[in-house]
Formats: C-alpha cells, structure tokens, sequence
C-alpha cells in the first residue's frame, strides 16, 4: 500500500499510471491501497503532483508491505511475567530476554513511525571546486576529509580519508562526535541542561565555546558533570538527577545583602535564581492542573484551536490549519505543529523559541499582554472551566474543601490556613455580593488560581 502524510491535494504516479488522488489535508499517515499493476520488476519509479494554495506545504509518500505495528507489543505481553517475579534480578534478566527476542523478531523490518532521516554514501564521484558557484566552470578536484577548523581538536582522525573509508566517513566524523575522548560534545549538552534548570549556563555563550564565547564560572564543575555524563552511558535523567539533587539547585532564592555587594549577578550561583517557566511549561502545566493533558507519546504534529484573528492573517484561512480533536489538541506542547507564519498566541506571548533562526537562550520578558491573554483568552478560560470542574469532582461538596484541592494542585504544596481564607471570602463574595452564580464563582477562581505567580514562576 501507499503510506500518505499531505496537506494539501495530491496525486501520485508511479512509471507514469496515477494510482491514486487524494484532496484535502491528513493529520496522520494513512495507508491506501496501491494498484500493484502499476508496479514492475526492477526499477519502479514515482512521481507526485501537488497542489500548494499557502505556504508550508508538505507530502511524504512512501511504499509499505505490512501495518505498521508496536515493536514494544512482545514486552507489552509479557509484561505480567516479568512483575509476578519476587527476585528483582529475575525480573531484569527476563525483561532483557524478551527485548532480545523482540530485537531479533523484527531483524529486517523497519517499522515506518520509528524510521530516521539519515544520509548514506554510495559509490563515490569526483567533486571539483566551481568558481562562483557556476556548474560549468569547473577547478580543482576536492576529495574528502574532515572541515580544517576540526584538524587541532581531532588530530587522530585519518586526513585525508583513505579510498576504503569513502563509504564510512560520515560515520567516522559522527563516533568523534560523540567519543568519550572528544570532552566538546559533553560539555555543551552539560552546560544545555544546566541552563535550563538554571536560566543560564556554566558557559553562558551556550553556542559558543570559542575564542569568542564566555569564559565558564565553574570550569571544574563543568569538567567534573562532563566526565559523569560520560561515565554514566552519556544518560540525560541521571544527569538532571544529579543536578537537582544538589545543595546549589535547593538554595533559596531569597537575597543576602552581603553576598549582592560580592556578586550582585548570581555569577557563583550562591542563590536561585528565580525564573518564570517557559512557554510549553506554562501550557502543559496548565492542562495538567485543568486535568485535560493528554500524555500519549510520539505521533505527528497536533493542531490546537487558533483565534479567528490569527487565521485572518493568512491568505488561506480555512486551509492554512489543521484541525485535530480535543483530546488531540491537549497534548503535550512539543508536539504542537510549528508554523513560522501562525504561532500559538499562548507560546509565543511567553517567549517560545525565535521561528527564524537558532535560539541558543530565550530572553524572558513581562509584557501586560502576558497578563491579558492569561486572563482573557479562549484557552485559559476554557482551561478555568475544565480545572473547577475537577474541584467540584475530586475537592468534595464544602467550599473551603474545595479551594484547598484547588490550591494544592496550583502551588503544588499544602497551601496555608490564610490562602485558603482569602480564597473561601473571595468566591463567598463573588456569590454574596456580586450575585454571581456558583458555578461560575468557583471558575473564576479557578482562573485566578492559575495566574498566580507561584504557578508561574519557580521558585
């Protein structure tokens, strides 16, 4: 069958005879019956007509002989086994068995949505020098090797390849990459992580560890998380583990006059900093309040609702979005699709990721359009609603139950006998007052609760 994935109307050929035509937009791939007739022994080759109305087109077409199904599905059967053992080591010898026997079971086969993009030399052709880009002015033959600014820092590296290496030598450049002897790549991915946790890193020119980059505070430290990274199978969670675990992570933010004289920046990390969480934190935090987020893994893009007033900015606004079902939409935000030219009003008022070009560090910024799109737009509202629902669910019939789930969840601690207070007077005035129906009393506290700075800012 033919394996689609468009957005637009396609058609596809294969040696000249249309096998099938298909009109609109897929939100997932979907698998379509193909006239085998159309195929023949040897070389076959396919060709695709497409529609484009707006921009951001896209089509991926490719030629599957079976479903495609779970590789986990063997572990997944036997998943009781492996827990009804009393002996944890039996449990982890049984667990690699049955990957063993899954991994073998699936030699061959290349499931589709586990496929990567990846780049394969073959043969080998001469490649010449063109003087001003220009094909017919051929110079010098080029053969290949390694780029002149990696020749000090991979001296070991063959240069030039040899003949036998041509196939490989992509290979070659990516196991120096990602070599325990090459300590560059570890530091960087250290000092990534360490600024997310910290709202900057070790180095702060997270770009550029070059002659025109930061010199690092903590050079040592740095050194000492790297050769750990490195020592522990290169694993991103025991890394995040080890710097959350640390005293410096669990400092207070809290000032001290002495130490603002000495270091008025926080360069010796000697207190947190504070920082506002990022705009797919704020997002996913909210639905996972609300009760509404939709923790399913991996899958293509998802295309939450857009204001009517974003889609009016494109020349194709019926077409120019998808549309998926709400359970789809709530999702987590890195699966959202991401579209230069239409940006979620929510992550791009907190300062997602620039569109345009490598975003080394997001610049936080406090703006009173983040305080109005948290306060009046479509999403949130919608979100207070769905979050008072699970109050008047989960937080039992009194009030005063009620606002206490309500906060617990926000401030994820036990909030005081004074917040829960204030909170009680200020929906009992809403209802006493105000004349307000009970209902919706309760959402906009609901609301209120969610645009509190500790929801927003870790601390």
């Amino acid at each position: 069958g033919l394996n689609l994935h468009h957005d637009e109307d396609v058609q596809v050929f294969i040696n000249g005879k249309r096998v099938t035509n298909q009109s609109g937009y897929l939100t997932n791939y979907r698998i379509v019956d193909l006239d085998r007739s159309a195929l023949k022994i040897g070389k076959n080759v396919i060709a695709i007509s497409c529609i484009q109305t707006g921009g951001g087109q896209y089509i991926d077409v490719g030629i599957v002989a079976n479903p495609v199904i779970d590789i986990d599905e063997l572990l997944k059967k036997h998943m009781r086994r492996i827990e009804a053992s009393p002996d944890l080591q039996a449990q982890i010898d049984l667990y690699q068995q049955l990957k063993k026997e899954r991994d073998d079971s699936r030699k061959g086969e290349i499931p589709y949505s586990h496929m990567a993009l990846a780049v394969e030399d073959v043969g080998f052709s001469q490649v010449y020098i063109l003087p001003r880009g220009n094909p017919r002015l051929q110079g010098n033959p080029v053969d290949p090797g390694i780029p002149s600014v990696l020749r000090y820092s991979a001296p070991y590296l063959k240069l030039p390849l040899e003949k036998a290496q041509n196939k490989i030598k992509r290979r070659i450049v990516a196991e120096w990459i990602a070599s325990p002897e090459n300590p560059m790549t570890a530091r960087v991915i250290v000092n990534r992580i360490w600024q997310h946790h910290f709202g900057r890193g070790i180095v702060k020119s997270s770009n550029d560890f070059g002659k025109f980059g930061t010199q690092p505070t903590h050079l040592k430290l740095l050194d000492w998380l790297a050769h750990e990274f490195v020592n522990n199978q290169w694993r991103i969670k025991s890394l995040h583990k080890t710097i959350m675990m640390s005293n410096t992570y669990q400092m207070s933010a809290k000032a001290n006059e002495e130490a603002l004289v000495v270091d008025p920046l926080n360069n010796l990390f000697w207190r947190f900093n504070m920082r506002r969480l990022t705009a797919e934190e704020i997002r996913d935090s909210v639905l996972l309040v609300s009760g509404t987020l939709n923790g399913k893994l991996g899958g293509p893009s998802v295309f939450p609702e857009l204001p009517e007033e974003v889609l009016a900015t494109s020349s194709q606004p019926a077409r120019v979005w998808g549309e998926s079902p709400p359970e789809e939409a709530n999702r987590r935000s890195v699966y959202i699709k991401v579209k230069r030219s239409l940006l979620v009003p929510i992550l791009n008022q907190f300062d997602m990721a620039n569109t345009d070009s490598t975003c080394a560090v997001r610049f936080m910024t406090v703006v009173p359009t983040q305080s109005l799109k948290m306060l009046n737009g479509k999403f949130i509202n919608q979100q207070a609603v769905a979050f008072s629902e699970r109050i008047r669910q989960q937080g039992g019939s009194d009030l005063r139950d009620q606002i206490q789930f309500g906060l617990r969840l926000v401030l994820s601690r036990q909030p005081s006998t004074e917040e829960i207070t204030w909170a009680t007077k200020f929906v009992e005035a809403l209802i006493n007052k105000e004349q307000v129906d009970e209902k919706i009393a309760l959402d906009r506290f609901a609301l209120l609760a969610l645009n509190l700075n500790e929801f927003i800012f870790l601390d």
